[in-house]
């Protein structure tokens, strides 16, 4: 459970950051969670899990991953505090590769972290509360830790409008388990409710999101970087999600997990929050396909009216390869290989979890309004 000051913590640090620099950039994040509070939450031979976000197997110039300079920073101040520290994630396709390319196991081997991968690491099922996904299971290596650090990228998500240190919180789920999540959810309401749930299981102490350089447009994969400058840090994570989403010009409003989880209690309102710092804001561009707010109540509410009307349709471009990744991260089964084409799509089987647009490693999936609302087009709102 999310400790009673991290749930009660409106006070969020900024850090103005403007470049990746060795020296700098892991200096700066360094100072952030010592004025956060870290310090006071960590004892010498305490055990500390730190959760990266690292969607796939992604160089940290494609600005999709937390990255390393950013997990230096955080790690510093660990060992400075006598830590025992592991670094763990599941990654949406190839976590192996992905703590390579990454740099990531690079440098929490640098500074004496243990590093993990939860694909084939061990797992703990725990009682969700929820009726559609009654067991979540859990990396044991969270389960274990004496205290959970989030460090997570500051990206637009193109299922769930923002992708920040909550939803960093998913890969603790292994490997396909996180697709099983997906199809048991089946409707983004539900599938938001399992996040916030797993957010709660996860419990971070502190969470951190690198904004240095972020990612607008389609993320959490097939966006393009953006440099908004910041380092964002605070002890409950949807309050630096919301502080982090509106330096970018995400209405906090839009991102329905976040006002699920306030109210739920599990976070202060954002009008509430306590910002120290001030760094210029900068507008980011939407995924060019984000679920409306009144889609989603119809979803969950009237499911027919839905799938006959607007319900998305996933459609393959031009530049898809036949990689077959697509395939492997759809959960319901609805997309089929064939050699040397893209894809078939089973439209009545595709729940729209668009999983697979997160894991196309060619941005060539998209969505597009059944009606054809010029809203939902390739390349942002007309």
């Amino acid at each position: 459970m999310i400790p009673e000051q991290a749930l009660n913590a409106k006070r969020v640090h900024i850090s103005a950051c403007d470049r990746y620099e060795s020296g700098h950039t892991d200096e700066l994040t360094r100072r952030l969670v010592l004025d956060s509070g870290l310090a006071d939450m960590v004892t010498p031979g305490m055990a500390v899990l730190v959760k990266p976000n690292l969607v796939g197997p992604y160089r940290p110039d494609r600005a999709a991953t937390t990255h390393p300079l950013v997990l230096e920073g955080v790690l510093c101040v660990l060992r400075e505090l006598g830590a025992r520290v592991t670094v763990g994630e599941s990654s949406m396709t190839k976590t192996r590769k992905a703590l390579e390319v990454t740099g990531t196991r690079e440098v929490a081997l640098r500074y004496g972290a243990q590093v993990l991968d939860f694909d084939v690491s061990e797992y703990v099922e725990i009682q969700s509360g929820l009726s559609y996904v009654p067991r979540i299971p859990i990396a044991k290596a969270v389960i274990d830790a004496d205290l959970v650090i989030s460090v997570a990228k500051l990206k637009t998500h193109y299922a769930n409008a923002f992708s920040g240190a909550v939803k960093n919180c998913f890969g603790v789920v292994p490997g396909r388990m996180k697709l099983q999540t997906h199809g048991l959810s089946r409707t983004k309401a539900r599938f938001e409710q399992a996040l916030v749930r797993i957010w709660q299981l996860t419990s971070p102490a502190l969470s951190v999101i690198d904004g240095v350089i972020g990612m607008e447009g389609n993320g959490p994969t097939n966006g393009r970087p953006k440099h908004a400058g910041v380092l964002v840090a605070g002890r409950n994570a949807a309050s630096v999600d919301m502080v982090a989403a509106d330096l970018v010009g995400v209405p906090v409003a839009d991102i329905t997990y976040l006002t699920a989880a306030v109210r739920g209690g599990l976070a202060p309102r954002f009008e509430d929050l306590e910002v120290v710092g001030a760094p210029e804001t900068v507008r980011f561009a939407r995924p060019s396909y984000v679920m409306r707010r009144m889609d989603a109540v119809i979803e969950s509410y009237t499911p027919w009216i839905y799938e006959k009307l607007l319900k998305p349709r996933v459609l393959i471009g031009e530049s898809c390869r036949s990689c077959g990744v697509c395939v492997e991260a759809c959960p319901e089964g609805a997309l089929r290989s064939r050699q040397d084409m893209a894809p078939v799509l089973d439209d009545a089987a595709c729940i729209t979890c668009l999983c697979c647009q997160e894991a196309c490693p060619s941005d060539a999936i998209s969505a597009r309004n059944r009606l054809g609302d010029r809203r939902f087009v390739r390349g942002g709102p007309r």
